[in-house]
């Protein structure tokens, strides 16, 4: 799968790093930088109802673009905003998860992009086999996306949680940039 789409592979990984560490540490970056249980769950629910609403523009632009460009970019504005989440702890809650609801809005679409573009890529018979293989690697990068977040929590404190992100989308983006020059997805 990955000689015929290594964006989309490098994508579902990223996607299960990145979905799994907001997933199992959001509730703990929220409660170590001091929300309320309700402040905690806005931010979760804010993050998360992000995700399901932008769906519908991200992949829009996927069908009409360059899914690898789409890609790219969505992975380098939602590094982005992780940055700006980052640097908005200290200063407004509220800004912050303001912030997470864009956020949640372009990662929640890797998965569903990576998707896309190796479906691009395939026959109509070898979908079953590329769809169960893509699950395997989100699955891969679910399972060290928790550990390796929580490490850098150790690390650097709760906002360690937002620099993971920043790093995963970054690496994420960087390799997009990089595959568009190769010209292979």
């Amino acid at each position: 799968l990955y000689a015929i789409s290594p964006m989309g592979v490098a994508a579902a990984v990223a996607s299960g790093l990145l979905n799994s560490a907001f997933l199992g540490m959001g509730a703990v970056f929220g409660q170590r930088i001091g929300m309320s249980s309700v402040g905690v769950a806005a931010f979760m629910a804010v993050t998360i109802f992000g995700g399901a609403l932008l769906q519908w523009p991200v992949g829009h632009a996927s069908d009409k673009n360059d899914r690898r460009n789409v890609l790219t970019i969505v992975c380098a504005g939602a590094a982005a905003l992780a940055v700006l989440a980052y640097a908005l702890i200290p200063v407004s809650t509220t800004a912050m998860i303001f912030c997470v609801f864009f956020y949640g809005g372009l990662v929640f679409a890797i998965y569903g992009l990576s998707v896309a573009l190796v479906n691009d890529r395939i026959t109509q018979d070898e979908a079953l086999e590329a769809s169960s293989s893509l699950l395997l690697v989100h699955g891969i990068g679910a399972v060290l996306g928790p550990v390796a977040a929580g490490a850098l929590m150790d690390l650097q404190g709760p906002g360690g949680l937002l620099t993971f992100f920043a790093l995963v989308l970054t690496a994420m983006a960087a390799y997009g940039v990089w595959r568009l020059r190769v010209g292979v997805a």
